[in-house]
């Protein structure tokens, strides 16, 4: 058989002996990278780095410092942990990977007591296996092999999530691969965070779903609408109680302030929020951000040249905090208006003037950022941080993750909105999660609370609305690797029609049909 060749940037490696694996084609390249490279995208897909080069081909790797070589990274340490725990804790035990919270993932031990020497043990086994250095095998197998194959190892979670996989073989794995000590971040606990993940998770199993199956179950058996009435009925309880507090402490909090990281569905929960309070007699009024923008002039740039209205420094504070002083205290102010095409802000005819226990909400990317508020007392002030933290596990060793929660959001409602197609959405994305990252979870532990948007059922409607979207991107598109992972990910779940989906849901703010 002939010698291969792969391109790799703007030359060719060549006389590649056909089934060299690409881990072997790294080391050659390995020295061009920052951090240990991880994994690489073979043609149109991306692969791991045991996948052997059969054909002439092209060739990208993924280091650490990438995305998706993070993602990788994550998913062999998840990989690694379940392994390791499974050879610690007793057979009838299990271990459940269930969310990740800033640059950690909480797992769980289900079925025994544990002690900090269980954990020192799982930690030894986990170091005595990266210091041997074994790559974990990808195995391809008969989806009822699949299934056979983990009835006879009890572990029924994944038995259930392959019932409604429609696909004919399943990638399976054995032993895990490389760790890189130096490239791990720190952990920062957010307390109120893991509290709403938490209870929410605990809620998800007082309700008997807790795993992607268990809400397919109720897909065959044509009873969606009791779990669509509980997941809408447990955000609306957020607000309610929420507005509740405002009303206990009305003297004091005069301004609410609402951030999240972009398809949190800030819009629907500042308006429903309006509408709780005014049911505890509270009138509020809305503010936007998008009005204090400053001149295109003063606009700050950022890496690339571009205008950066992610910028705090974007927001004429000093106005921002005399129309806030002034309303206040009781008096009228002159709404400013800034205006896209031109770039300008100009002072308008429209006023504002609020009563004594009237209160301001105010939406957008800095609001957790005392900067944007500084000349507001803080007992003055109500922060909510919102997002969709996704308590539903595809089993108990493979979560959902919220950011692919709110990516989806993103593609439906753009497309929607704007007529954006899903491979401009994820060419933005990183975008908008450096965003998130530098301006809002680094504020997310100031926020008084913490609403999780979620609803449990919401990828089975999504998917019908991003599959077709995610099909349309194209094989040699860099986001095609991302359309084909989260399609993977959309597989899992039963599709609902949207009918299902109340009007005033949040869900509707993405798919539409809402009440106007």
């Amino acid at each position: 058989m002939k010698n291969v060749k792969l391109k790799y940037k703007n030359r060719y490696i060549d006389n590649i002996v056909p089934g060299t694996k690409l881990f072997e084609i790294s080391k050659i390249v390995q020295d061009e990278y920052k951090y240990p490279i991880v994994g690489a995208k073979l043609g149109e897909f991306n692969v791991g780095l045991n996948t052997e080069i059969k054909a002439n081909n092209k060739v990208e790797f993924y280091d650490l410092s990438t995305t998706t070589g993070n993602r990788i990274y994550a998913r062999s340490l998840e990989f690694l942990v379940t392994v390791a725990a499974k050879k610690v804790i007793d057979e009838t035990s299990d271990i459940l990977i269930n969310y990740s919270l800033d640059n950690g993932i909480f797992c769980e031990i289900t079925g025994q007591r544990i002690t900090k020497i269980t954990i020192q043990k799982i930690e030894e086994v986990m170091r005595e296996m990266v210091q041997r250095q074994i790559p974990y095998q990808e195995m391809y197998v008969d989806r009822f092999e699949a299934i056979n194959y983990f009835k006879k190892h009890h572990q029924m979670d994944k038995v259930e999530n392959l019932r409604f996989t429609t696909n004919k073989t399943i990638t399976l794995h054995s032993y895990p691969g490389q760790n890189d000590p130096e490239h791990i971040k720190e952990y920062v606990h957010h307390k109120q965070t893991f509290d709403t993940y938490k209870a929410y998770q605990e809620w998800g199993r007082l309700i008997g779903i807790s795993t992607v199956s268990d809400l397919n179950k109720l897909g065959t058996e044509s009873i969606y609408d009791s779990a669509v009435d509980l997941f809408e009925a447990h955000y609306e309880d957020q607000l309610f109680e929420v507005s509740k507090k405002i009303k206990k402490e009305e003297d004091r909090i005069k301004i609410i302030l609402i951030a999240g990281p972009s398809s949190s569905g800030k819009t629907t929960t500042a308006n429903k929020l309006s509408l709780y309070l005014k049911v505890q007699g509270i009138t509020s009024y809305r503010i936007s951000l998008d009005d204090y923008f400053v001149d295109r002039s003063k606009m700050p740039k950022d890496e690339n040249g571009n205008y950066d209205f992610a910028s705090i420094k974007a927001i004429d504070t000093r106005l921002f905090n005399d129309n806030l002083n002034k309303l206040l205290k009781g008096e009228k102010i002159k709404i400013p208006h800034y205006d896209f095409v031109s770039g300008e802000n100009t002072i308008t005819d429209n006023t504002l003037q609020i009563k004594e226990n009237d209160v301001i909400i105010v939406e957008g990317i800095h609001t957790l950022n005392d900067e944007l508020t500084k000349s507001i007392p803080r007992e003055n002030k109500f922060k909510i941080f919102i997002s969709p933290l996704m308590h539903l596990k595809i089993d108990n060793h493979n979560r959902v993750h919220t950011t692919d929660v709110r990516k989806i959001r993103r593609i439906v409602r753009d497309n929607r909105t704007r007529g954006t197609k899903a491979e401009d959405t994820l060419k933005m994305w990183p975008n908008v999660d450096k965003e998130a990252r530098e301006n809002i979870y680094p504020y997310q532990d100031d926020a008084d609370e913490v609403i999780n948007s979620s609803l449990g059922y919401e990828l089975n409607v999504l998917r019908t609305y991003a599959e077709p979207l995610l099909y349309g991107i194209e094989s040699s598109s860099k986001a095609y690797p991302e359309a084909i992972r989260l399609i993977n990910l959309l597989r899992n779940f039963l599709p609902i029609t949207s009918e299902i989906v109340p009007k005033d849901s949040v869900l509707r703010e993405f798919i539409g049909g809402g009440i106007e």
